[in-house]
C-alpha cells in the first residue's frame, strides 16, 4: 500500500519519492489519486486561512496548484487544446498532440484557463471546499480512462486497469458535501473525454491532464448554495429626504443612540444642533464636554430632573421657551440634523402642545432630520415618524444597587 501511495504522488506531483517503483506500483497507485488531490487541497486550504488580500491569495493558490503538480496537467490542457480545437484531420490532430511547440489555441485556452482559475479562487471558497475539490478532480477522469480506448503507450496506459473503486470511496466526501460542483467537475471530464474520442479516437496522458485541469476549474466555477437571507433585500427606490427618528421605551440607550447619530452626522459634514429638554442649561455632562470639543452646539433647556423641581410652573415655562428655540432651529433649515433629547416628557406633561409640535415637524424643510428621544412617546408622534426604535429594559445596573457613573450615565 505504501508503494502504491508513493506511486500516486510520483505520477501526479513533484514531491520526491525515494523508492524504485515499477509498473505494478503505478497501476495500484490509481486508488490513491484522490489522496494526492487532498494533499494539494490542504495547501490551498491553509493558504486561505492567511490574512491576505483575495487577489494575492488566489494568485498564490494558482501558483501552488500548478507548481506542486509540475505544471503537468496544465501542459496536458495546452497540448489538448491545440489538438482538439480547429478544423483538422485526425492525422493532423495526432501529429499536433505529439508536437512540443504550442499553437494559438494553446495560448488562448491557457490564458483563459489561468484567468478563470485565479478569479474562481479569489471568490474565496470555504477551506473545506479547497481541501476536497482537487481530490475529486483526480478521480473524475478514471471511469473514462477505463471505458475509452487509448491512443498508445504512455502514462494513461501505465495506470489503466488500476483499482479505481477504492478511489471512488476516497473521493466521495466532495460529492456528498458539494453535489453541484462535483457534478460540474464530472461533466467537464466527460466532455473532454467525448471530444477526444470523436476527434482523436481515444485518450492519452495529455487528455487526462486536460480532464483534471477542467474538472478542477468547473468545480470552482459552479455556484454553491449562497447563505439564505432572513428576508430578501430590495434596494429602496424612493428619494432621500430628512427623516423623523424616535428612540423611546423604558430601556437605557435612547439619548446615547441619538448622540451617536449626531456624531456620525457631524463626521459626514452635516450641521448638527442638540436640545435637551430636561437637562439644566449649565449642565456639563460627558456629552456636553465631547460636543463642545467638536464644535457641535448642545443646549440644556430645563431646570434638571422634573421630580426634583421646586416650581413646576417655572419648569413648564422653561420647556415652552426652549421649544420655541428648538422649533426655530428646525424651521430655519440652517441645520441638517436637530436632536430633541427628552422631548417626550414636556409633551406628556402638557408643557408643550402636541399639535404645535407635530405641526412644526410636518412644516420643516425637506432636508432636515429630527431625532426625538424619551419614554412614553405619544402615538401621534409614532405614527408621524419614519423610524421608531423602542429600547426595552432587560436588566439595569441601577436595580442591582449600582449608582450612576461618570462617563456611563452622565
Amino acid at each position: 500500500m505504501l508503494r502504491a501511495l508513493a506511486a500516486a504522488f510520483a505520477l501526479l506531483t513533484v514531491f520526491p519519492v525515494p523508492l524504485a517503483l515499477g509498473s505494478r506500483d503505478f497501476r495500484r497507485g490509481v486508488a490513491f489519486f484522490p489522496l494526492v488531490g487532498y494533499a494539494l487541497g490542504g495547501f490551498l486550504a491553509l493558504l486561505a486561512l492567511l490574512p491576505l488580500p483575495p487577489g494575492l491569495q488566489a494568485a498564490l493558490q494558482v501558483a501552488l496548484l500548478l507548481g506542486l503538480t509540475g505544471f503537468l496537467h496544465l501542459d496536458g490542457l495546452l497540448d489538448a487544446a491545440d489538438a482538439l480545437l480547429g478544423y483538422r484531420s485526425r492525422e493532423d490532430r495526432l501529429r499536433i498532440l505529439k508536437d512540443p511547440h504550442l499553437g494559438p489555441f494553446a495560448f488562448g485556452v491557457g490564458g483563459l484557463y489561468l484567468l478563470l482559475l485565479w478569479q474562481a479562487l479569489a471568490l474565496a471558497p470555504e477551506p473545506l471546499f479547497l481541501l476536497l475539490f482537487p481530490g475529486f478532480a483526480r478521480f473524475a477522469f478514471l471511469p473514462f480512462l477505463h471505458l475509452y480506448p487509448l491512443l498508445g503507450p504512455g502514462m494513461a496506459a501505465a495506470v489503466r486497469g488500476g483499482p479505481w473503486g477504492l478511489a471512488l470511496l476516497l473521493a466521495l466526501p466532495f460529492p456528498l458535501l458539494f453535489p453541484l460542483p462535483a457534478l460540474s467537475a464530472f461533466l467537464a471530464a466527460f466532455g473532454v473525454a467525448r471530444l477526444a474520442l470523436s476527434r482523436l479516437g481515444g485518450l492519452n496522458g495529455d487528455i487526462l491532464g486536460a480532464m483534471i485541469s477542467l474538472a478542477e476549474l468547473f468545480a470552482l466555477l459552479c455556484p454553491m448554495e449562497a447563505p439564505r437571507r432572513l428576508k430578501p433585500y430590495t434596494r429602496p427606490q424612493g428619494e432621500r429626504r430628512g427623516l423623523l427618528i424616535v428612540y423611546t421605551g423604558d430601556g437605557k440607550g435612547k439619548s446615547t443612540a441619538a448622540f451617536g447619530l449626531a456624531l456620525r452626522a457631524h463626521g459626514r459634514g452635516l450641521k448638527v444642533r442638540i436640545f435637551q429638554f430636561i437637562k439644566h442649561g449649565t449642565a456639563r455632562f460627558g456629552e456636553h464636554r465631547a460636543f463642545a470639543l467638536l464644535g457641535v452646539p448642545i443646549e440644556g433647556l430645563g431646570d434638571g430632573f422634573t421630580w426634583k423641581s421646586q416650581d413646576l410652573e417655572a419648569s413648564a415655562r422653561l420647556a415652552q421657551e426652549g421649544w420655541q428655540r428648538a422649533k426655530g432651529a428646525i424651521l430655519s433649515g440652517a441645520y441638517d440634523l436637530v436632536v430633541l433629547d427628552e422631548a417626550t416628557y414636556p409633551l406628556r406633561y402638557g408643557w408643550v402642545s402636541l399639535g404645535e409640535f407635530l405641526g412644526a415637524l410636518k412644516a420643516r424643510p425637506v432636508h432636515v432630520h429630527v431625532v426625538v428621544t424619551g419614554r412614553g412617546t405619544p402615538e401621534a408622534l409614532v405614527e408621524l415618524a419614519d423610524t421608531v426604535t423602542e429600547m426595552r429594559k432587560v436588566k439595569h445596573a441601577f436595580d442591582q444597587g449600582v449608582p450612576a457613573q461618570r462617563g456611563i450615565e452622565h
